[in-house]
């Protein structure tokens, strides 16, 4: 059987996004925090995600805490070794990142016209 690995979350995010830049790249990480429901009590499920390049700049423009996003990407774990102890992060790498909240990207010159802007 195949492997497979796909991640399809909605939340809100927890705190701006940091983004750090290197030589020929750039990463954006922020947390999202999922609402779930187990009987009665509602709980919050938190979320790392980390973006590269172009998702990472969107994400740096147009994504900021409280933001509700979807979030479309693969699980993927990080593994280090301190004091002798091995440890492990897992979060997910989001390819894409879509903002569910009102629009937040500014209009531009392409941008369609208004039914009332139109000359006839």
């Amino acid at each position: 059987m195949p492997n497979y690995n796909k991640v399809i979350l909605a939340g809100h995010v927890g705190k701006d996004p940091e983004v750090k830049r290197f030589p020929n790249s750039n990463k954006a990480t922020f947390s999202l925090a999922i609402s779930t429901y187990g009987g009665t009590e509602e709980k919050t499920l938190w979320v790392n995600i980390e973006t590269w390049n172009k998702t990472a700049d969107f994400v740096e423009s147009y994504i900021h805490k409280g933001d509700p996003v979807l979030i479309d990407g693969e699980l993927a774990i990080d593994e280090w070794e301190k004091d002798g102890q091995k440890r492990s992060k897992t979060y997910v790498k989001a390819f894409r990142v879509e903002s569910l909240g009102r629009r937040s990207k500014p209009e531009t010159d392409n941008a369609p016209a208004e039914e009332d802007d139109l000359p006839f």
